[in-house]
């Protein structure tokens, strides 16, 4: 432990901007990955609306088949690409927790007592997608099967 706090209090002032660029960064990274994780909810339940909505145009029984299976196969895709949005902001995290540590300890202590965030503020914002995208497939489901004959 003594080595490491050697070496980080040997850093330059250049690798102490470094880090500094790299808490940035990674920081609008994530606010970015969250705002993809939003778009890509939303976008999850326009296309249930939407399958939804050529259900009620459409009569024929085999279409109505075919458009749910879409409706199943876009919630598979939505819930993948959360997941793997999931990843890269832990990975960001990760990063800023890496700048946080990097920093003098009288500021890291002032402003980062906790560290970044505990791993179970990390997965909250997953849950909270999923549940409203799974949500909203049942809500899809119950209206498409009452509302159609198939």
């Amino acid at each position: 432990m003594g080595d490491r706090l050697k070496h980080l209090k040997a850093r330059s002032d250049q690798e102490r901007q470094e880090m500094l660029v790299l808490f940035s960064t990674s920081n609008d990274s994530i606010l970015t990955f969250q705002e993809r994780q939003w778009k890509a909810t939303n976008y999850g339940l326009l296309l249930l609306g939407g399958v939804f909505a050529c259900s009620r145009l459409l009569l024929e029984p085999v279409v109505h088949v075919l458009l749910y299976v879409l409706a199943c196969l876009a919630m598979a895709l939505t819930w993948y690409v959360l997941g793997k949005l999931e990843e890269a902001i832990t990975k960001a995290r990760d990063t800023v927790d890496a700048a946080i540590l990097a920093l003098s300890p009288r500021f890291r202590d002032a402003n980062y007592p906790n560290g970044f965030l505990s791993k179970n503020k990390r997965t909250t914002l997953l849950i909270l997608f999923r549940f409203v995208l799974l949500s909203g497939f049942i809500i899809f489901s119950v209206l498409f099967f009452c509302t159609n004959r198939i």
